[in-house]
C-alpha cells in the first residue's frame, strides 16, 4: 500500500499520472537484491493500493473482507483499525469514535463480516512496549463502524487464526508471557507461559462471547 489521498480513487487517476508515480516507487533502493524488489515489476493483474492516512499513519496487517470488496488495516503497530473500499477508493476508521483508547494489534474478519480484533483497552505510561501482551479479544459487529467494540473477556498476544469455513465462527488464538522476538528468548522460554486456545464466537441476545473455550495440549507450554 502506498500513498493516496483518502476518499480518492485510483480510476480517476491518468495513465501518464500513475506512471510518473509508479516510476518513483522503489521499495529496495539499494538493489540488494540481484533483481530489485518484486513490487518494481508487477504484473497487470496485482496493483498496489495507494492509500494515505492522517498524522502519517501506515497502511498495515491488512484482511479481507468475505466479499473481496473492502479491506480492513491498521494505521500503526498498535493503532486504530481502518475499512478501505476498493471500488470507491474511500477509507474511514472504524474505531476512532470508541473508547479503545489502547489501540489494536490484530483484526481478523469473520465469516459473517464481524472482525474479531487483539486490542489493548488503555496504553501503558509506563510500559508502552509491553502493551502488546496486554492485548484482549474483542469483537466490532456490523454495520462496522457504527457500534462499539465488544470484550470477550479473554488476554491474546499476536494474531488470531480465523475459521474460512463458510458460517463458521471458530477461531484459536495465543496467551503468552514469553517475547519471542527478544534475544533472549530461550531464556524465556524456560520461565514464561504460552498456550493456544480455540473456541467460537456466539451471539447471546446479540452479544457475542466466547464459548467451546478448550486449550490445544499439544501446543501447550
Amino acid at each position: 500500500m502506498h500513498a493516496q489521498p483518502v476518499g480518492a480513487t485510483d480510476k480517476n487517476t491518468s495513465s501518464a499520472a500513475a506512471a510518473g508515480r509508479q516510476s518513483l516507487l522503489d521499495f529496495d533502493p539499494n538493489k540488494g537484491t540481484l533483481d530489485g524488489s518484486p513490487v518494481d515489476h508487477l504484473p497487470d493483474h496485482i496493483r498496489l493500493l495507494d492509500i494515505q492516512l492522517p498524522n502519517d499513519g501506515a497502511p498495515q496487517r491488512a484482511d479481507w473482507y468475505p466479499d473481496g470488496k473492502r479491506l480492513a488495516f491498521l494505521d500503526a503497530p498498535i493503532g486504530d483499525l481502518w475499512q478501505h473500499d476498493l471500488a470507491t477508493g474511500a477509507s474511514r476508521n472504524l474505531t476512532k469514535i470508541f473508547a479503545l483508547h489502547g489501540g489494536v494489534l490484530r483484526a481478523h474478519h469473520l465469516t459473517n463480516g464481524d472482525i474479531v480484533m487483539c486490542a489493548v483497552a488503555e496504553r501503558s505510561a509506563d510500559d508502552p512496549e509491553d502493551d502488546r501482551f496486554r492485548g484482549e479479544l474483542w469483537v466490532l459487529q456490523r454495520p462496522l463502524g457504527t457500534r462499539g467494540p465488544v470484550r470477550l473477556g479473554e488476554s491474546c498476544w499476536e494474531g488470531v487464526a480465523v475459521s474460512k469455513q463458510p458460517g463458521s465462527t471458530r477461531i484459536a488464538w495465543n496467551q503468552s508471557t514469553i517475547d519471542f522476538t527478544s534475544p533472549d528468548v530461550i531464556v524465556d522460554a524456560l520461565f514464561g507461559k504460552s498456550k493456544i486456545l480455540t473456541g467460537r464466537i456466539v451471539y447471546r441476545n446479540g452479544m457475542p462471547e466466547i464459548a467451546d473455550r478448550r486449550v490445544a495440549p499439544w501446543l501447550r507450554h
